[in-house]
């Protein structure tokens, strides 16, 4: 990258720490236009200030750059539409950052912000180092774990389509008819034993507006012999891997994932393994969103009926793998952003 660019950088934006030379800021209205000058924006001051950011871009003597890696896929691209700014990104006349792939007619620089998450919270060290120990216990009370935040449609369908298969099962819904919080010895310690309604949208009570889910509690892990994942995107054709994912990755849980078509193979292709022939995981190929789910039930159902303590001593060493392959290519991502970024500006 140029040196000698001038690059403005919103303090509270993810990617604040993986660039030099930046002149950090938190306001936008403030800072000076300087022509030539890059100006990295997060949600709240691209929200704040659309209107100048809008008429920056169009005048093509800036370049502004919507940094956003805590979202991709669909939200990310409905995003872009609630702000205003589709159309700019599409011409090329602003540049976003997102944290998964994104439709085709959109070139943004995608950066998987979560699965350096994980590890940044001392509590998950410890949650992994414990789990570590208990690794092979027999007899665990639970087959699965199954947590779940927002009432996503394929969550609720998932939730519906599992039926019985749910009593062998620890699992939270935190949003709609099938509202569910873990019992207090699984929920991380410092939201445990508060009390929700009995439906609806709580998880903002249950984590106190904070972000709850990022947290790991060794005995949902240590109790449970997979996880049954549901990620943020399912009927779309684009990635996005979040926490949801990270966190299995991190603790070594083995998992199931439900999330779009040619998710597993995008995990292959950053070099991560997967379960398969232990688990049957064609259905990453289904395209059709109900045919893809209907076949994850069935394959959760088949591996619970299966010995798990000879399943998760088969799938130890790829959990292993996985944990280490995980920090590498963080390290990694880190390393090689600011390089991509400079590439990716100066298109």
């Amino acid at each position: 990258m140029n040196i000698m660019l001038k690059i403005y950088c919103d303090h509270y934006c993810e990617i604040v720490g993986l660039l030099n030379n930046t002149e950090l800021y938190y306001e936008f209205d403030r800072l000076p236009q300087i022509a030539g000058a890059v100006y990295i924006v997060g949600r709240t001051q691209l929200n704040i200030n659309i209107t100048r950011i809008r008429k920056m871009a169009e005048s093509g003597q800036y370049t502004i750059v919507f940094s956003n890696p805590a979202e991709g896929s669909e939200t990310l691209d409905g995003h872009l539409t609630r702000y205003g700014i589709r159309d700019l990104v599409k011409n090329g006349k602003l540049k976003c950052i997102s944290g998964g792939n994104m439709p085709e007619d959109l070139n943004c620089l995608t950066y998987d912000h979560f699965l350096a998450q994980p590890e940044r919270y001392s509590e998950n060290v410890r949650a992994k180092e414990e789990f570590e120990q208990y690794w092979t216990t027999p007899d665990k009370p639970y087959k699965f774990l199954f947590l779940n935040g927002r009432a996503r449609p394929h969550r609720t369908a998932l939730i519906q389509q599992l039926g019985d298969l749910l009593d062998q099962a620890l699992w939270s819904c935190l949003d709609g008819n099938h509202t569910r919080i873990l019992p207090d010895k699984y929920e991380f310690p410092f939201f445990a034993g508060r009390e929700v309604e009995a439906q609806g949208w709580v998880k903002p009570k249950l984590f106190n507006d904070l972000w709850g889910e990022i947290y790991l509690h060794s005995p949902a892990y240590t109790d449970t012999y997979f996880s049954l994942v549901t990620e943020t995107v399912f009927y779309k054709p684009w990635s996005f891997r979040t926490e949801k994912i990270a966190k299995c990755l991190y603790i070594g849980h083995p998992w199931i994932c439900a999330a779009n078509p040619g998710f597993y193979q995008d995990l292959h292709n950053l070099g991560f393994k997967t379960f398969d022939p232990i688990i049957d995981e064609s259905f990453d190929g289904i395209e059709d969103p109900i045919d893809r789910l209907d076949r994850i039930v069935t394959v959760t159902r088949d591996l619970c009926g299966q010995d798990m303590l000879q399943f998760i001593r088969a799938v130890e060493p790829i959990c292993k793998y996985n944990q280490q392959h995980l920090l590498e290519i963080t390290a990694q991502n880190r390393a090689q952003f600011l390089a991509r970024f400079s590439q990716y500006i100066n298109e």
